[in-house]
């Protein structure tokens, strides 16, 4: 068999080897029904996710890694991602990465932030947060842009389970995206 013929017929293989799988993909993208899940939406035009259809995260105040009272009322106006987790999880360094991908996108956005909730107030020392919250901030457009919340454990709790509806809290981390409303 001489070399063009070989050629041409690995190149005709490689080719159905190619075609078949994006024809079955092709296949059954179109013709099969697909079961995607939505995500939860809790505001004004929520169908059947709460028995108020007017969600809002409840007042509180807890103290941020500089040691300044941050309220609800004060995060009014801005979108911002809410996040459970506590500094001695052992997987903290995942859950970084991923709240690092997110700031890294929007650091130059004013109305977009990252606040963490602790869950372990007893030990996320005002100390420990604050260098943690630096290390990650160094380059943000703007200062605050992610905040890291403490202050009583028992207060914390009763907030993430009443205002976030998160029963359980032995999760390596849970995020919510919290609407400017």
């Amino acid at each position: 068999m001489s070399s063009n013929k070989k050629w041409k017929k690995y190149i005709g293989l490689g080719g159905i080897l190619f075609l078949f799988p994006l024809l079955w993909i092709l296949f059954f993208g179109i013709f099969s029904k697909h079961n995607f899940q939505t995500l939860k939406y809790f505001g004004p035009e929520a169908q059947g996710a709460l028995e108020h259809s007017d969600y809002h995260i409840p007042p509180f105040a807890f103290s941020d890694e500089n040691g300044h009272m941050i309220t609800a009322d004060s995060l009014k106006g801005e979108v911002w991602l809410a996040a459970f987790y506590n500094l001695r999880n052992e997987h903290i360094s995942k859950i970084t990465e991923r709240l690092l991908n997110v700031n890294f996108k929007y650091r130059d956005e004013p109305d977009i932030r990252i606040v963490v909730f602790s869950t372990n107030c007893d030990q996320d020392s005002q100390e420990l947060r604050k260098e943690y919250v630096d290390q990650n901030t160094r380059y943000n457009g703007f200062p605050g842009k992610w905040m890291y919340l403490a202050g009583d454990q028992e207060a914390m709790q009763g907030f993430i389970r009443n205002g976030f509806l998160i029963d359980d809290l032995r999760h390596d981390a849970i995020f919510r995206l919290v609407d400017a409303e």
